[in-house]
Parts: structure tokens; C-alpha cells; sequence
């Protein structure tokens, strides 16, 4: 099974070191730039966490949208679970 996005691409049945070092790399790399982008643009990402704050403070609702590409694949519940509970299904 070869790692998705893993550079340079192989046809392989397994993992090797080679292969796992390579997804680590790509990986850090990938991290390394979202955090550059968090630190420049921190000051918007904290107004946006106050803005949020005071809202669910005020008992508003706020719903978080995204592409989905990584919440296809994060362990952690993008639910609501964690703050406040999920809205009721309607169908």
C-alpha cells in the first residue's frame, strides 16, 4: 500500500523507511505552512475566536463550514460535540 501524496510516487505493495520518510516530509512541509500562514494572520484568527466566543456567549448559533477535506479523515468530532451538542436531524 503506498502513502497517498508521498513524493517521488512508487507502485509498491508495502511500506518502506523510504516511503515513510518521504509522507513525513510532505507532511512537516505541510505544517510548516499552515503555521506560517496562523502566525501572519493570527490577529484575524483571534477576532474570529471572539466573534465566535461572544456569539455562543450571546446563546447565538454559529455553524462552521469547510471543504471538507480534512475533516473527512480528523479523529476529532466537527460535530458540536465538544462545545454545545449537534442541531436535530429534519428528514
Amino acid at each position: 500500500m503506498a502513502i497517498p501524496n508521498a513524493a517521488p510516487h512508487r507502485e509498491r505493495t508495502a511500506l518502506d523507511a523510504e516511503d515513510v520518510a518521504a509522507a513525513l516530509l510532505d507532511r512537516a512541509w505541510a505544517l510548516s505552512m499552515v503555521l506560517s500562514l496562523i502566525a501572519t494572520n493570527s490577529h484575524q484568527v483571534t477576532r474570529a475566536a471572539a466573534i465566535v466566543v461572544e456569539a455562543l456567549a450571546g446563546g447565538h448559533l454559529v455553524v462552521v463550514c469547510g471543504n471538507g477535506g480534512s475533516a473527512a479523515v480528523t479523529p476529532i468530532p466537527s460535530n458540536g460535540d465538544s462545545i454545545g451538542g449537534t442541531l436535530p436531524r429534519r428528514w
